[in-house]
């Protein structure tokens, strides 16, 4: 198993994680949390490759200028595991659907909701963009 690196399971901003159990329990508690407030609650069963996925989402998105891009099949977790990542580093989550005649003045709206009441442009916003065919 190769080592997971976790930002918000310890004091510091990034650390090597040496309980994995206890990380576990604290991704269970932040899903558990999610659900509880979320209008859209996730059924997730959040096994060791999963939670190490959230851990690398949450490293990448708080650093500075951070974006990812996560390739995977349809139904792979991938839009779960980001909101849950999101939701455990605070930030909001913009959900993008890209259809038939969607061009540049529809992108500019987009990045100016996401920006609308943040001193730094899309600062603490998580963008999820999926394509849809017609």
């Amino acid at each position: 198993m190769s080592p997971c690196y976790c930002p918000f399971c310890a004091a510091q901003v990034y650390s090597q994680v040496q309980d994995m159990p206890g990380l576990v329990r604290l991704v269970d508690t932040y899903l558990e949390d999610y659900n509880s407030t979320s209008t859209s609650p996730m059924k997730l069963v959040l096994f060791l490759d999963a939670i190490e996925h959230v851990s690398r989402i949450c490293r990448i998105i708080r650093q500075p200028l951070g974006n990812a891009l996560l390739l995977g099949v349809g139904g792979s977790g991938r839009q779960s595991l980001a909101r849950l990542a999101a939701f455990m580093c605070d930030y909001e989550v913009v959900q993008i659907e890209i259809a038939k005649g969607y061009g540049n003045n529809e992108w500019r709206e987009v990045r100016a909701r996401g920006m609308a009441g943040s001193a730094i442009p899309c600062s603490n916003t998580t963008a999820d963009i999926s394509q849809h065919e017609e």
